[in-house]
């Protein structure tokens, strides 16, 4: 399949370490979060790779290996594989990854599971800017549908909990300004001035929002110039 870029859900930027969640689709064909924020690399070949270690990342690996082997975690695999390897670890949930990037998919109770991923950068940033939540969280609050929390995250470490509260906050900010959950768009492959574009139209979609235009300065400043000021980068750079 080649090399290829994608884009940041909230931004339209092009990606390259990111926060990874999988979405589930409603009967209203909107999406919502089906598991917590997972951090890696988009691997160019499609994939996310690098996953850092958290014991909800633990939880995860484990329930989704255990859905997938005894059926009631579906993959529709495309006709480039015959098998995806979901081991209860992370190379088995970087495998899952791969089958989103590349034409397939997982379903659950017939509701159709997808990927999306926003940049590391500007998740940082809104992440921040959301501020902790609630002390504590319900897990039906934070994932859609239950039944497939529970199957994910079946006992919930502390940590795990405190990420699902910090989480929640994040959902509630983002809803707030209408910015919804969708599924990772096709790949493209974007040229240094495809990219420099990209950040041109985000700046100029959400500059009335701080948080987002600080995560996109850091985006630049790494992708870029260190030395790229705020105001350089609202001018375009």
């Amino acid at each position: 399949m080649g090399m290829f870029d994608n884009q940041c859900m909230i931004t339209g930027i092009k990606l390259d370490q990111v926060v990874c969640v999988f979405l589930v689709e409603r009967h209203d064909g909107s999406h919502s979060p089906c598991t917590l924020p997972i951090f890696g690399r988009r691997d160019p070949h499609g994939s996310v790779v690098d996953i850092e270690a958290h014991p909800s990342v633990e939880s995860l690996v484990a329930g989704l290996a255990s859905a997938v082997k005894v059926g009631r975690l579906g993959l529709r695999i495309p006709d480039w594989a015959t098998h995806i390897d979901v081991s209860p670890d992370r190379t088995g949930l970087q495998n899952f990854t791969e089958l989103f990037f590349r034409g397939g998919h997982a379903e659950y109770a017939e509701a159709r599971l997808a990927l999306t991923l926003i940049e590391r950068h500007v998740w940082d940033a809104v992440w921040s800017a959301a501020g902790r939540g609630p002390s504590t969280a319900d897990m039906n609050s934070v994932l859609y549908p239950p039944q497939l929390a529970s199957t994910f995250y079946s006992e919930p470490s502390r940590e795990t909990v405190e990420l699902a509260s910090r989480f929640r906050a994040l959902q509630i900010w983002l809803a707030a300004r209408d910015i919804p959950w969708t599924p990772l768009r096709n790949g493209d492959q974007f040229d240094e001035r495809d990219v420099v574009n990209l950040v041109a139209t985000a700046v100029e979609r959400f500059n009335a929002e701080p948080a987002i235009i600080n995560g996109l300065l850091d985006y630049a400043r790494w992708e870029f110039d260190e030395s790229l000021t705020l105001q350089e980068l609202l001018d375009g750079f």
